[in-house]
């Protein structure tokens, strides 16, 4: 399965369900990691000043460290599976050369890759969890607001999706 190019997503997906078993029993909390990024920031703040009390109730929340974790496991696992695969590049994908850009914008992947992925972040914040958190986690629980917001999730997606196929973008 290591050296595959690619994961069978429905393998995975299995794994990462059945993760929710042992994340209560051992952590006592929900697979998610959009809280994470609240708790790395407010230790970092600490040091130039006082915390929000936002970021404070986030910093004060025992059991966020191993989310932290998490996150830093999905960065290594990413790349471990992109060198056992052969699938590691040292630069963006052809494809990013190819493309125009969302909308007609010009703009450097970076840049665009950063500003996606704060949008994406402060979503995640606004919504009270990352799609990880509400997709897998919630839904498992049987969260209505999980199930509503899972489902806002594929609706946003598909109707995203329908608009850059129209605009051939």
């Amino acid at each position: 399965m290591f050296r595959k190019p690619y994961w069978s997503p429905y393998l995975c997906g299995a794994i990462i369900g059945l993760l929710q078993i042992p994340a209560f029993i051992i952590g006592d909390q929900a697979l998610g990691t959009s809280s994470s990024y609240v708790y790395v920031v407010g230790h970092l703040t600490s040091f130039f000043h006082q915390v929000t009390p936002y970021l404070n109730k986030y910093m004060m929340k025992p059991g966020i460290t191993w989310q932290v974790g998490i996150v830093a496991g999905i960065v290594l696992g990413a790349w471990f599976s992109a060198k056992m695969s052969k699938k590691l590049h040292k630069d963006f994908s052809d494809i990013y050369k190819l493309h125009p850009g969302f909308f007609g914008i010009k703009s450097n992947r970076k840049y665009s890759a950063l500003i996606g992925g704060f949008l994406i972040l402060f979503g995640a914040r606004l919504a009270g969890g990352c799609t990880s958190g509400h997709g897998i986690s919630g839904v498992a629980q049987l969260s209505v607001s999980s199930i509503l917001a899972t489902g806002a999730m594929f609706v946003g997606g598909i109707l995203l999706a329908t608009v850059l196929k129209i605009r051939k973008v």
